[in-house]
């Protein structure tokens, strides 16, 4: 088992009820971006902090999250806000 499935097995939530909403990339990506411009450390618990509240507020698991950042992004959200530039 490679590091990345062990983190991603690990994400939570594990399991949602109720219809999952759109946008939950897009929140994230903002998210992570104001964090960004406020100077917040980028570490693990931090932007686990951010995709727990997106995936409560869109009614996704985290792994489902995780994934379709990649889709879009071909990154992790850690690697991809490394390279956004500041705001």
């Amino acid at each position: 088992m490679r590091i990345n499935e062990v983190i991603i097995k690990a994400m939570k939530p594990e399991h949602v009820s109720g219809k999952e909403k759109s946008g939950a990339v897009e929140a994230l990506e903002k998210a992570l971006t104001s964090a960004k411009s406020r100077g917040v450390k980028f570490d693990y618990d931090n932007i686990d902090a951010m995709m727990q509240k997106i995936c409560k507020n869109y009614n996704l698991t985290g792994d489902k999250l995780h994934k379709d950042f990649v889709k879009k992004h071909n990154l992790v959200p850690d690697n991809w806000i490394k390279k956004e530039p500041s705001p």
